[in-house]
């Protein structure tokens, strides 16, 4: 099987904004999809013999995103934000109707998401508005193992 989270980004805000000078070249960026798998996770298992056995080696637990998996998938989504900014909406209620992310059902795969969607839509400093959350919550749609 393949684990996996995906972002969707399709937008009416693309407008004319060239992305970077290619747009001549290559024409305006209207729609991205993005596929990754999971950030840096623990072992699934442990070997008999294996010299990190010892369950204090892995506070996450085994086949558990690890704190530089998060920090992996929140960088990449503040990437994500930035290069592809145009296709944003400027207003974060208008979020929902910009962007789909779905996600396997696993909790590496969904804390990925969560992560990424951290990293693209930081309140900043009026985090007032959320009740004081660090990002704007965007909704995660898992997909049942058997489905993926």
């Amino acid at each position: 099987m393949f684990w996996c989270s995906a972002v969707l980004i399709a937008s009416a805000f693309a407008g004319s904004l060239a992305l970077d000078g290619f747009e001549s070249q290559y024409g305006t960026v209207e729609y991205v999809n993005v596929l990754f798998r999971h950030g840096a996770r623990t072992p699934d298992s442990l070997a008999p013999f294996d010299p990190y056995r010892d369950m204090s080696y892995w506070p996450e637990g085994l086949g558990h995103l690890t704190k530089q998996g998060i920090l992996q998938h929140y960088n990449l989504g503040s990437w994500l934000s930035k290069r592809y900014k145009h296709l944003l909406p400027r207003q974060k209620n208008k979020v929902n109707e910009a962007i789909e992310v779905v996600s396997t059902d696993w909790d590496r795969t969904l804390q990925s998401a969560g992560a990424e969607m951290g990293g693209m839509f930081p309140i900043g400093f009026d985090a007032s508005v959320w009740f004081g959350l660090p990002s704007y919550p965007v909704p995660i749609h898992s997909v049942p193992p058997p489905a993926d």
